[in-house]
């Protein structure tokens, strides 16, 4: 008698406790979420690529202004009669053409290459952040379905932006 009523005792605790762990694996968890914007547009990792990527711009729109430049000469100059410089001016409207594409295409590749940089960097120090204050689980949050509330209390936002500069800069 006394076993049938342990292995009740142990069907009932298991009949409500394992259905709630499967169904909420943060029974017992350490939770929290950060603002996956406020993190991206607050990290100085972000802040240094980005002057990076200002000066990359920088470098390459002159010579595009250059160009620019010419062809509003050697339009006025057609403009004026000169239709000898039609050719001239066809040749630097196909080069600024292309160079303003290469250029417009390393751009691109360039800024993926920093955003991609960022993200890693950032879920780097993320993670090491749940290591060191021993969180189960850091949610990111943006508003597109992934998680659209979370508690205010819950929110590490700043604290994991603080931490990731701080990892950033090598406090």
């Amino acid at each position: 008698m006394k076993k049938e009523i342990l292995f009740i005792a142990i069907g009932l605790v298991l009949f409500f406790l394992v259905p709630s762990m499967i169904i909420n694996p943060t029974f017992n968890a350490k939770v929290g979420f950060v603002n996956n914007h406020l993190l991206f547009e607050g990290f100085n990792g972000k802040k240094a690529l980005e002057a990076r990527l200002t000066e990359f711009g920088e470098t390459h729109q002159p010579v595009l202004d250059s160009l620019e430049l010419q062809l509003t000469y050697l339009y006025s100059e057609i403009q004026a009669g000169k239709e000898d410089l039609i050719p001239a001016y066809s040749a630097k409207e196909l080069a600024y053409k292309q160079l303003s594409q290469e250029f417009e295409q390393k751009y691109n590749a360039q800024s993926q290459e920093y955003m991609t940089s960022i993200w890693k960097q950032i879920n780097e120090y993320v993670e090491a952040y749940g290591e060191e204050f021993q969180y189960d689980y850091i949610f990111g949050a943006m508003g597109n379905g992934n998680l659209m509330y979370g508690n205010r209390e819950k929110d590490l936002t700043e604290e994991v932006l603080k931490f990731i500069n701080e990892k950033y800069e090598g406090i």
